[in-house]
């Protein structure tokens, strides 16, 4: 939720898959931030842990997998399960998991129908796992692959470093 990035700041903002993009306008200035998977380099660039992000599957409760305290990807080999396609960051991980069948959906509300009707599993994050409906009876397991977890960084050039005490890390 980016309204909670930082109080009495307006932010506007765009979101990019093209992390070299992000870095591009970061140092030509037209961001005075930029959110990113890894830290940058430069002398004139100041980056700080913001937040991270788990990988979990949500099984339906009965799921034979649900009981479990953690899965590796592997552990999914062979099943089905629903796939939300934008998944920016993730797209490397789970392109990866060629033993899993994923029905494919590029519809986010679509997608939300499928995974309240049906008792195939698919993906959460720590950061959308609060969104899901609790009506659901869905249990979530945390993936322990070092590909699962994410941590991301706000990076800003050494002239608008003074943005990073407005605002609140997430870790």
């Amino acid at each position: 939720d980016i309204s909670i990035l930082a109080s009495g700041m307006t932010i506007a903002y765009e979101i990019l898959d093209d992390e070299a993009l992000l870095e591009a306008r970061l140092r030509d200035g037209t961001y005075p931030l930029v959110l990113l998977s890894h830290p940058m380099e430069g002398d004139d660039i100041v980056c700080k842990p913001y937040i991270e992000e788990q990988l979990f599957v949500s099984f339906p409760a009965g799921h034979q997998l649900a009981i479990r305290k953690h899965l590796w990807a592997k552990d999914l080999d062979g099943l089905t399960m629903l796939l939300f396609t934008n998944l920016g960051i993730w797209s490397h991980f789970h392109n990866k998991m060629t033993k899993t069948h994923f029905i494919l959906q590029t519809d986010r509300q679509a997608f939300s129908d499928l995974v309240t009707a049906s008792v195939l599993p698919n993906f959460v994050t720590n950061l959308s796992r609060d969104h899901q409906n609790p009506q659901l009876h869905r249990v979530v397991v945390p993936l322990m692959d070092k590909e699962a977890k994410k941590t991301f960084y706000l990076c800003a050039r050494k002239s608008n470093q003074q943005l990073f005490a407005r605002i609140k890390p997430r870790i």
